[in-house]
């Protein structure tokens, strides 16, 4: 559990754009899978300029963002309105970046 969490804490969120909508992404050095979280509700996690959630803090998408990128996942969190199609079509990250 500990490893876990230091490997968490050792990846960085950034806010990314997507289509005009901003998104968060964690990216583990090299990432085997990844996912795109879509939070319920109103989907408006409000994300701020450095990778920080500001909406739906309490979602357990949200809340469980970084346990994904801990075993090995980019984690991409959208924001309500992101275009699904253009983070598809850019996703995964490729190696290397």
């Amino acid at each position: 559990m500990l490893a876990g969490l230091v490997c968490a804490s050792a990846m960085a969120d950034e806010t990314v754009s997507i289509g005009g909508s901003r998104a968060v992404l964690i990216k583990p050095k090299a990432p085997h899978a990844s996912v795109i979280l879509m939070p319920g509700g109103d989907g408006n996690i409000r994300p701020g300029d450095q990778g920080d959630i500001h909406g739906l803090t309490g979602n357990q998408l949200v809340r469980t963002r970084h346990a994904y990128a801990a075993r090995g996942l980019a984690v991409l969190v959208v924001d309500a309105g992101t275009d699904l199609n253009s983070a598809v079509h850019i996703w995964p990250p490729s190696s290397g970046q």
